[in-house]
């Protein structure tokens, strides 16, 4: 089994479905940590799918 801790995204663009896989993945994620999305594009429903699904990521 593979796990993913840490992930770079730093000076990417992502469209709102994009972000919203990249969310989905992230929430049921146990063993995430660190994500970096600096200096990155990400529209405003984008960032509404990341921060609901990072919030569900316990």
């Amino acid at each position: 089994m593979y796990t993913l801790s840490s992930l770079t995204l730093a000076r990417n663009q992502f469209v709102d479905n994009g972000m919203k896989y990249l969310a989905d993945a992230l929430r049921i994620n146990t063993t995430f940590t660190y994500l970096d999305l600096s200096e990155i594009e990400i529209e405003d429903k984008g960032m509404e799918y990341l921060a609901e699904d990072l919030c569900d990521n316990k």
